[in-house]
Protein backbone atom coordinates (compact mmCIF):
# COMPACT_ATOMS: atom_id res chain seq x y z
CA UNK A 1 0.00 0.00 0.00
CA UNK A 2 2.59 2.65 0.99
CA UNK A 3 4.54 2.14 -2.30
CA UNK A 4 1.12 2.75 -4.39
CA UNK A 5 1.20 6.09 -2.42
CA UNK A 6 4.82 6.85 -3.32
CA UNK A 7 4.48 5.86 -7.26
CA UNK A 8 1.04 8.27 -7.02
CA UNK A 9 3.34 11.47 -5.11
CA UNK A 10 6.49 10.55 -8.04
CA UNK A 11 3.83 10.29 -10.75
CA UNK A 12 2.34 13.90 -9.81
CA UNK A 13 5.39 15.16 -9.36
CA UNK A 14 6.52 14.53 -12.68
CA UNK A 15 3.11 15.26 -14.66
CA UNK A 16 3.70 18.82 -12.50
CA UNK A 17 6.63 19.76 -13.66
CA UNK A 18 5.86 18.58 -17.32
CA UNK A 19 2.77 20.95 -17.51
CA UNK A 20 4.72 23.97 -16.22
CA UNK A 21 7.49 23.05 -18.97
CA UNK A 22 4.66 23.35 -21.43
CA UNK A 23 3.35 26.30 -20.10
CA UNK A 24 6.44 28.14 -19.86
CA UNK A 25 7.56 26.81 -23.50
CA UNK A 26 4.24 28.26 -24.37
CA UNK A 27 4.51 31.45 -23.12
CA UNK A 28 7.57 32.35 -24.03
CA UNK A 29 6.56 31.59 -28.12
CA UNK A 30 4.15 33.71 -27.44
CA UNK A 31 6.54 36.33 -26.58
CA UNK A 32 8.71 35.82 -29.44
CA UNK A 33 5.83 35.98 -31.61
CA UNK A 34 4.34 39.39 -30.42
CA UNK A 35 7.78 40.85 -30.51
CA UNK A 36 8.46 40.03 -33.79
CA UNK A 37 4.82 41.59 -34.71
CA UNK A 38 5.50 44.96 -33.16
CA UNK A 39 6.71 47.52 -35.30
CA UNK A 40 10.53 48.51 -34.53
CA UNK A 41 11.77 51.40 -33.65
CA UNK A 42 14.45 53.31 -36.13
CA UNK A 43 17.13 55.46 -35.32
CA UNK A 44 15.14 58.74 -36.65
CA UNK A 45 13.35 60.48 -33.84
CA UNK A 46 9.89 62.28 -34.66
CA UNK A 47 8.70 65.60 -32.66
CA UNK A 48 6.22 65.17 -30.55
CA UNK A 49 4.33 67.27 -28.19
CA UNK A 50 5.14 67.50 -24.31
CA UNK A 51 1.82 68.62 -23.59
CA UNK A 52 -2.02 69.32 -24.38
CA UNK A 53 -1.11 72.42 -27.44
CA UNK A 54 -4.15 74.39 -27.62
CA UNK A 55 -4.41 76.42 -31.50
CA UNK A 56 -2.37 79.88 -30.69
CA UNK A 57 0.55 78.09 -28.52
CA UNK A 58 4.10 79.45 -29.43
CA UNK A 59 6.26 76.16 -30.20
CA UNK A 60 9.50 76.05 -27.70
CA UNK A 61 11.81 73.41 -26.32
CA UNK A 62 9.89 73.05 -22.84
CA UNK A 63 6.45 72.23 -24.92
CA UNK A 64 7.97 69.60 -27.36
CA UNK A 65 10.59 66.71 -27.10
CA UNK A 66 11.70 63.66 -29.29
CA UNK A 67 10.66 60.21 -29.35
CA UNK A 68 11.64 57.00 -31.91
CA UNK A 69 9.07 56.47 -34.23
CA UNK A 70 8.28 52.97 -35.84
CA UNK A 71 9.26 52.96 -39.42
CA UNK A 72 6.35 51.54 -40.79
CA UNK A 73 4.49 54.91 -39.59
CA UNK A 74 6.69 58.09 -40.67
CA UNK A 75 5.15 60.82 -42.56
CA UNK A 76 6.74 63.32 -44.80
CA UNK A 77 5.54 66.11 -42.79
CA UNK A 78 6.20 64.69 -39.46
CA UNK A 79 9.74 67.01 -38.07
CA UNK A 80 12.72 65.22 -37.13
CA UNK A 81 15.66 65.71 -35.38
CA UNK A 82 17.85 65.10 -38.95
CA UNK A 83 15.58 67.97 -40.81
CA UNK A 84 17.76 70.85 -39.61
CA UNK A 85 20.58 71.32 -37.02
CA UNK A 86 18.53 72.87 -34.36
CA UNK A 87 15.03 71.84 -35.67
CA UNK A 88 13.09 73.36 -32.15
CA UNK A 89 15.37 76.49 -32.30
CA UNK A 90 14.26 76.92 -36.09
CA UNK A 91 10.73 77.00 -34.88
CA UNK A 92 11.33 79.27 -32.31
CA UNK A 93 13.18 81.78 -34.61
CA UNK A 94 10.62 81.77 -36.72
CA UNK A 95 7.37 82.03 -33.72
CA UNK A 96 5.48 79.44 -35.09
CA UNK A 97 2.17 78.99 -33.36
CA UNK A 98 -0.27 76.21 -33.40
CA UNK A 99 -2.85 76.52 -35.84
CA UNK A 100 -4.49 72.93 -34.74
CA UNK A 101 -4.86 71.62 -31.66
CA UNK A 102 -1.83 68.80 -30.77
CA UNK A 103 -2.67 66.57 -27.72
CA UNK A 104 0.44 65.19 -25.69
CA UNK A 105 2.34 62.94 -27.30
CA UNK A 106 0.96 63.91 -30.89
CA UNK A 107 3.60 64.18 -33.72
CA UNK A 108 4.28 67.88 -34.33
CA UNK A 109 3.52 68.29 -38.31
CA UNK A 110 4.62 71.24 -40.30
CA UNK A 111 1.17 72.06 -42.04
CA UNK A 112 -0.85 72.62 -38.68
CA UNK A 113 1.70 75.30 -37.53
CA UNK A 114 2.08 78.98 -38.69
CA UNK A 115 4.88 80.99 -38.86
CA UNK A 116 3.93 84.96 -39.59
CA UNK A 117 6.05 85.25 -42.56
CA UNK A 118 3.45 82.63 -44.46
CA UNK A 119 0.08 83.02 -45.04
CA UNK A 120 -3.13 80.80 -43.96
CA UNK A 121 -3.56 80.47 -40.58
CA UNK A 122 -6.52 82.38 -39.92
CA UNK A 123 -8.18 80.69 -43.50
CA UNK A 124 -7.13 77.47 -41.23
CA UNK A 125 -8.56 78.43 -38.38
CA UNK A 126 -11.85 78.98 -39.70
CA UNK A 127 -14.02 76.23 -39.70
CA UNK A 128 -15.68 75.46 -43.51
CA UNK A 129 -18.43 77.69 -44.73
CA UNK A 130 -18.03 80.07 -41.90
CA UNK A 131 -16.48 83.71 -42.17
CA UNK A 132 -14.48 85.89 -40.04
CA UNK A 133 -15.19 89.58 -39.06
CA UNK A 134 -13.92 92.08 -36.69
CA UNK A 135 -15.93 93.93 -34.01
CA UNK A 136 -14.04 97.27 -32.70
CA UNK A 137 -15.48 97.34 -28.90
CA UNK A 138 -13.91 99.48 -25.75
CA UNK A 139 -12.99 97.74 -23.31
CA UNK A 140 -16.20 98.77 -21.15
CA UNK A 141 -18.73 97.37 -24.35
CA UNK A 142 -16.54 93.99 -24.18
CA UNK A 143 -17.15 92.70 -20.71
CA UNK A 144 -14.30 94.89 -18.92
CA UNK A 145 -11.55 93.97 -21.58
CA UNK A 146 -11.79 89.92 -20.28
CA UNK A 147 -12.75 88.99 -23.65
CA UNK A 148 -10.09 85.95 -25.05
CA UNK A 149 -9.39 83.67 -28.05
CA UNK A 150 -11.84 80.68 -27.75
CA UNK A 151 -14.18 82.20 -25.58
CA UNK A 152 -18.20 82.41 -27.04
CA UNK A 153 -20.36 85.83 -26.29
CA UNK A 154 -23.37 87.59 -27.33
CA UNK A 155 -23.47 90.65 -29.67
CA UNK A 156 -25.89 93.65 -28.52
CA UNK A 157 -26.50 96.78 -30.63
CA UNK A 158 -27.89 100.34 -29.15
CA UNK A 159 -29.25 102.64 -31.63
CA UNK A 160 -31.96 105.27 -31.32
CA UNK A 161 -34.07 103.94 -34.63
CA UNK A 162 -36.96 102.40 -33.05
CA UNK A 163 -39.16 106.24 -32.64
CA UNK A 164 -38.42 107.05 -35.67
CA UNK A 165 -39.44 104.07 -37.04
CA UNK A 166 -42.75 104.13 -35.17
CA UNK A 167 -43.43 107.19 -36.27
CA UNK A 168 -43.11 106.60 -39.66
CA UNK A 169 -45.38 103.48 -39.75
CA UNK A 170 -47.72 105.34 -37.34
CA UNK A 171 -47.51 108.93 -37.81
CA UNK A 172 -50.79 109.66 -35.78
CA UNK A 173 -49.92 107.35 -32.90
CA UNK A 174 -49.03 109.20 -29.53
CA UNK A 175 -46.17 107.61 -29.09
CA UNK A 176 -43.73 107.44 -25.45
CA UNK A 177 -40.32 108.53 -25.30
CA UNK A 178 -37.89 105.22 -26.39
CA UNK A 179 -35.62 107.35 -27.90
CA UNK A 180 -32.89 104.56 -27.06
CA UNK A 181 -32.73 100.74 -27.26
CA UNK A 182 -30.69 97.84 -26.88
CA UNK A 183 -31.14 94.80 -28.36
CA UNK A 184 -29.41 91.35 -28.60
CA UNK A 185 -28.70 90.53 -32.33
CA UNK A 186 -26.62 87.55 -32.59
CA UNK A 187 -25.29 84.68 -29.23
CA UNK A 188 -22.97 82.09 -28.87
CA UNK A 189 -20.67 83.16 -31.33
CA UNK A 190 -16.97 82.51 -31.53
CA UNK A 191 -14.12 84.36 -30.77
CA UNK A 192 -11.43 83.50 -32.81
CA UNK A 193 -8.40 86.36 -32.24
CA UNK A 194 -8.70 89.77 -29.83
CA UNK A 195 -6.11 92.40 -31.25
CA UNK A 196 -4.34 89.81 -33.40
CA UNK A 197 -3.63 87.11 -30.82
CA UNK A 198 -5.06 84.17 -31.23
CA UNK A 199 -3.83 83.10 -27.95
CA UNK A 200 -3.97 84.71 -24.64
CA UNK A 201 -1.91 88.17 -24.65
CA UNK A 202 1.88 88.15 -23.06
CA UNK A 203 1.55 88.88 -19.44
CA UNK A 204 2.33 92.33 -18.49
CA UNK A 205 0.96 93.43 -21.85
CA UNK A 206 -1.87 96.13 -20.87
CA UNK A 207 -5.15 96.01 -22.81
CA UNK A 208 -5.65 98.28 -25.26
CA UNK A 209 -8.58 100.93 -24.72
CA UNK A 210 -9.98 99.75 -28.06
CA UNK A 211 -10.33 95.85 -28.56
CA UNK A 212 -9.92 94.64 -32.16
CA UNK A 213 -12.50 90.97 -31.38
CA UNK A 214 -12.34 89.10 -34.28
CA UNK A 215 -15.47 86.50 -34.29
CA UNK A 216 -16.15 83.66 -36.43
CA UNK A 217 -19.65 84.11 -38.05
CA UNK A 218 -22.33 83.03 -40.93
CA UNK A 219 -21.81 84.99 -44.20
CA UNK A 220 -25.60 86.37 -43.18
CA UNK A 221 -24.04 87.13 -39.86
CA UNK A 222 -21.31 88.85 -40.52
CA UNK A 223 -23.86 91.08 -43.15
CA UNK A 224 -25.34 91.31 -40.16
CA UNK A 225 -22.43 93.00 -38.19
CA UNK A 226 -21.26 95.50 -41.02
CA UNK A 227 -24.93 96.68 -40.98
CA UNK A 228 -24.97 97.09 -37.02
CA UNK A 229 -22.12 99.31 -37.18
CA UNK A 230 -24.11 101.70 -39.13
CA UNK A 231 -26.98 101.87 -37.49
CA UNK A 232 -25.27 102.09 -33.76
CA UNK A 233 -22.98 101.19 -30.86
CA UNK A 234 -21.78 97.27 -31.02
CA UNK A 235 -20.96 95.65 -27.48
CA UNK A 236 -20.17 91.53 -26.63
CA UNK A 237 -20.99 90.19 -23.54
CA UNK A 238 -19.22 87.05 -22.44
CA UNK A 239 -21.38 83.84 -21.92
CA UNK A 240 -20.23 81.43 -19.30
CA UNK A 241 -18.56 77.93 -20.08
CA UNK A 242 -21.45 75.95 -19.55
CA UNK A 243 -23.96 78.38 -21.75
CA UNK A 244 -27.53 78.34 -20.35
CA UNK A 245 -29.89 80.95 -21.85
CA UNK A 246 -32.05 82.62 -19.35
CA UNK A 247 -34.36 83.74 -21.65
CA UNK A 248 -38.30 83.26 -20.82
CA UNK A 249 -39.78 80.00 -21.78
CA UNK A 250 -40.66 80.04 -25.60
CA UNK A 251 -39.14 83.49 -26.37
CA UNK A 252 -34.99 84.41 -27.61
CA UNK A 253 -33.21 87.48 -27.19
CA UNK A 254 -35.11 90.65 -26.70
CA UNK A 255 -34.85 94.51 -26.43
CA UNK A 256 -34.27 96.81 -23.96
CA UNK A 257 -35.83 100.52 -24.10
CA UNK A 258 -34.77 103.70 -22.05
CA UNK A 259 -38.17 103.66 -20.71
CA UNK A 260 -37.52 100.59 -19.24
CA UNK A 261 -34.55 101.60 -17.57
CA UNK A 262 -35.20 104.71 -16.18
CA UNK A 263 -38.16 105.17 -13.56
CA UNK A 264 -38.42 108.76 -14.51
CA UNK A 265 -39.46 107.95 -18.19
CA UNK A 266 -41.50 105.27 -17.36
CA UNK A 267 -43.67 107.24 -15.35
CA UNK A 268 -43.24 110.67 -17.24
CA UNK A 269 -46.92 110.82 -17.41
CA UNK A 270 -47.51 110.35 -13.61
CA UNK A 271 -44.41 112.98 -13.21
CA UNK A 272 -46.36 115.66 -15.29
CA UNK A 273 -49.55 115.05 -13.16
CA UNK A 274 -48.21 115.07 -9.88
CA UNK A 275 -46.64 118.41 -11.15
CA UNK A 276 -50.04 119.73 -11.81
CA UNK A 277 -51.55 118.75 -9.11
CA UNK A 278 -48.99 120.16 -6.96
CA UNK A 279 -49.36 123.64 -8.81
CA UNK A 280 -53.00 123.85 -8.00
CA UNK A 281 -52.66 122.65 -4.54
CA UNK A 282 -50.32 125.49 -3.99
CA UNK A 283 -52.55 127.76 -5.63
CA UNK A 284 -55.38 126.46 -3.15
CA UNK A 285 -53.11 126.57 -0.46
CA UNK A 286 -52.32 130.52 -1.21
CA UNK A 287 -55.74 131.37 -2.22
CA UNK A 288 -57.33 129.80 1.43
CA UNK A 289 -54.65 131.25 2.97
CA UNK A 290 -55.21 135.20 2.33
CA UNK A 291 -56.67 136.84 5.21
CA UNK A 292 -60.17 138.63 4.45
CA UNK A 293 -59.88 142.30 6.01
CA UNK A 294 -62.50 142.78 8.42
CA UNK A 295 -65.39 145.19 7.76
CA UNK A 296 -65.77 148.27 9.43
CA UNK A 297 -67.97 148.99 11.91
CA UNK A 298 -69.58 152.29 12.11
CA UNK A 299 -68.55 154.51 14.86
CA UNK A 300 -70.30 155.24 18.16
CA UNK A 301 -71.79 158.36 19.03
CA UNK A 302 -70.96 159.47 22.83
CA UNK A 303 -73.62 159.74 24.78
CA UNK A 304 -74.60 163.06 25.96
CA UNK A 305 -74.75 163.69 30.06
CA UNK A 306 -77.56 166.47 31.11
CA UNK A 307 -76.99 167.83 34.59
CA UNK A 308 -80.37 169.24 35.71
CA UNK A 309 -79.38 172.22 38.55
CA UNK A 310 -82.71 172.95 40.98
Amino acid sequence: MRAIVIGLIVAAVFLAGGTAYLLSNYLSTQEASIAAQAPKETGIKVMVANIDLPPGTLINASNVSWQGWPEDSLNDDFITEQSSEDPVGDLEKEKNVVRGTFFKGDPIIRRKLYSPKNGGFMPGAIKPGMRAVIIAVNKQTASGGFILPGDRVDVLLGHTLLKQALTNKSPDADLPLMNRVTEVIMNDILVIAVNGNVGPAPSGTPAPAVLEVLLEVTPKQAEKIITARKMGDLSILLRPLESVDSYPKGQGPGYTTDIEVSPTLSSLDAVLDGRRTATTTKTKDISTSVVKPVQSQPARQPSAKIKVFK
